[in-house]
């Protein structure tokens, strides 16, 4: 059997007892060489050469880093790269599969943290893994690479030995899903066809390079539940597919039940559905898409198969951003008078699917999405016009253009089905509207609904406190936002400044400023005057100074007033101004990532240059809501600073804990979201 070779890269003198677990790890499955620099034999050749060329002619390569940056070659090396940097480097140029795992709770040297921050990237790095012993570590080695084997066995890669391939597909810990099968009590029939129904299910898997269905106990992981009954009726068997438990991290789908025929057709069906669900169940979610798609297309003959089909496809779609949603809406219009639960399930895909394209700013596919959406909702409309789940779509599409019908929408729908006004997601979607009108009160009592029948979500309680925040309502705003720290501390970084304020009004006794709101406006007037005059060139600055400070003057909470009055303390070189001015612009806008990082430099220059905590904290929040990109932003306001190098290099390091910080949050926030069933529609969050 061919092996596959994988080259091992790290510093070698700190990481020696890594580097053993994972070799005798890969060498114990039989189908990894591991190449180690430290063990080839002597070549007539420099080291550099040997290095970088073992790592081009690899199959694949490890990267296991901790808090050494270790040896950095002097020639032929303008960035001053360590060997490791070079090797990693060089994979990603020669496109050999990189798998990066990084130890964790270090603290690595300043040029190792810039490496980290490099293979962890949001868009050009890799997805690297944690790891604490040597035993975790050569168990995600192991892991990783045998699951990378078993997709590119699944994706008949021509670069994978068949006898690899075959070898790998046998190993339960990536190619046996657990299954529970029930067959009808007393029929000897059911359960003839039952065992008819897994031999061609393992034969189909088996040629698909799958997860085979087993049996035995203990398994981690889903579990794939079957259950076969003989209604008695037509010669059929009905057939339920579903999970009985799905890992945290894949959002589950919900189970099926179709009618099969005791032919070969029938049998076919049964079998095709279930693969369906192992592709998912392996993280082939595209495949499993298609998979559902041709089932559909190939039973014409049965209405509710088609129709029980594409509700699934629906699903799927989904949760992978609406892949393929406008195949699956195009075959749900062209059924005949398509259920509620169908035409509902995908419009769910298609509102995913233009939520993507409207993100990635794809016009011409947008349109056409939306005008597909709304011959999908008319379809439904028409077939079932008693429909409450068509009426929440409607609604839905109406919310932001026409928000105003929207409402009289939702009024209907509660009207129609009470069940809704005891789903969070409709009174969030209430709650928004009320919000962008400004209507802040209406738009809390709706949050405040769904927070109370979604506890557990910290986003909801934030809405309602911002909700009673903009009308000033300091109290409640308060109370709301320190649940919300509560239920997830990430929180912190969307509300930080908003609950300084509000602790100093409690501080002086003021619960609420019902004359809050409309002095508010008065002063958002009086600074989009004062924005006027900064824009004429002929207008002295003075004046507009002026104009904002009497516009802070009738409402303290001011962002644009802020901003500017930020800008101009800046230029004259009052960071102790600025400063303040930008702190009470955070208190209405502290997701902007901009704001923060100009605060964060002011601190700095305030003090000589030094990167305080303070400033380091505001680094942190900015980091959360802007990105990569915010370490571009702090190196050009830094420009002409001496001590910027300095200075990024301790960013570079804050920007590295920050993304793991925010990788555990969306982590957090997929299981908070994850699909919910209530009564027969199935919710998904984007």
């Amino acid at each position: 059997m061919t092996s596959l070779t994988v080259f091992i890269s790290s510093t070698i003198t700190d990481l020696s007892n890594q580097r053993d677990a994972v070799e005798e790890s890969l060498l114990e499955t039989g189908v990894f060489d591991p190449i180690r620099v430290e063990k080839l034999a002597a070549r007539d050749n420099s080291s550099r050469y040997v290095c970088l060329r073992e790592v081009s002619e690899s199959d694949a390569m490890i990267v296991i880093l901790g808090e050494r940056y270790g040896f950095i070659p002097e020639k032929n090396n303008p960035e001053d790269l360590s060997v490791t940097h070079l090797e990693y480097r060089q994979a990603r140029r020669d496109g050999v599969p990189t798998f990066v795992f990084v130890k964790a709770e270090i603290s690595p040297e300043l040029l190792q943290a810039r490496f980290i921050t490099e293979v962890s990237d949001f868009d050009d790095g890799v997805l690297r893994k944690t790891w604490a012993s040597s035993e975790d570590l050569a168990t995600e080695c192991r892991r990783a690479m045998l699951l990378w084997i078993a997709s590119k066995a699944r994706s008949r890669k021509p670069d994978i030995d068949s006898d690899v391939a075959e070898f790998v597909r046998e190993l339960p810990e990536v190619n046996s899903l657990r299954v529970i099968v029930e067959c009808g009590s007393d029929g000897e029939k059911e359960k003839d066809w039952c065992k008819r129904l897994l031999h061609e299910v393992k034969s189909r898997s088996l040629e698909l390079s799958l997860p085979v269905l087993a049996q035995q106990d203990g398994t981690i992981g889903p579990t794939l539940t079957l259950s076969v009954a003989d209604p008695g009726t037509n010669g059929d068997m009905l057939l339920s597919i579903g999970f009985e438990e799905i890992a945290k991290s894949a959002p589950s789908i919900p189970s099926i039940t179709i009618p099969l025929a005791e032919s070969d057709r029938g049998l076919d069906l049964g079998t095709e559905t279930i693969v369906a669900y192992i592709l998912y169940s392996a993280n082939e979610r595209s495949r499993c898409i298609h998979s559902l798609i041709t089932l559909a297309s190939d039973f014409p003959e049965s209405y509710d198969i088609q129709a029980q089909i594409l509700w699934l496809a629906s699903f799927v779609s989904a949760i992978q951003q609406g892949e393929e949603s406008s195949s699956i809406a195009e075959m749900i219009i062209d059924l005949e008078n398509p259920e509620p639960h169908v035409a509902s399930a995908g419009m769910m895909a298609l509102f995913a699917a233009q939520l993507r394209l409207s993100h990635n700013n794809a016009k011409l596919a947008l349109r056409r999405h939306d005008e597909l959406s709304l011959r999908l909702l008319a379809t439904g409309i028409i077939a079932h016009p008693e429909s409450a789940d068509q009426i929440y779509n409607l609604g839905r599409k109406m919310r932001v253009k026409m928000p105003s019908a929207a409402l009289k929408v939702f009024e209907e729908l509660v009207e129609l089905d009470p069940t809704y006004d005891e789903r969070w997601y409709f009174h969030r979607d209430v709650g928004s509207i009320y919000y962008d009108r400004s209507d802040y009160l209406l738009a809390a009592g709706h949050y405040d609904q769904a927070r109370s029948l979604k506890e557990n979500d910290s986003e909801l309680h934030r809405h309602a406190g911002d909700a009673y925040y903009y009308c000033g309502h300091w109290a409640r705003a308060l109370v709301r936002y320190r649940k919300a720290i509560d239920v997830d501390p990430v929180e912190q970084y969307y509300v930080d400044a908003k609950l300084e304020f509000l602790e100093s009004r409690a501080r002086l006794g003021a619960s609420a400023e019902e004359s809050y709101v409309r002095f508010r406006w008065l002063g958002h007037r009086l600074s989009d005057l004062g924005i006027r005059i900064m824009g004429k060139k002929a207008q002295p600055r003075q004046l507009a100074a002026r104009v904002f400070i009497f516009a802070k003057w009738l409402c303290g909470m001011n962002f644009h007033a802020d901003r500017a009055l930020a800008v101009l303390a800046n230029r004259r070189g009052d960071y102790d101004s600025a400063i303040e001015h930008l702190k009470s612009a955070l208190q209405i806008v502290p997701e902007n990532p901009f704001v923060r990082l100009d605060l964060a430099v002011n601190l700095i220059f305030s003090a000589d240059r030094e990167f305080i905590e303070s400033a380091k904290q505001q680094v942190q929040a900015a980091i959360f809501h802007g990105g990569p990109n915010a370490r571009e932003q702090f190196r050009l306001r830094l420009t002409n600073t001496d001590q910027r190098d300095d200075l990024l290099d301790e960013f570079d390091t804050i920007f590295e804990c920050v993304k793991s910080e925010r990788d555990e949050w969306v982590k957090r926030r997929l299981e908070v979201t994850k699909p919910e069933m209530f009564g027969g529609v199935m919710h998904v969050e984007y």
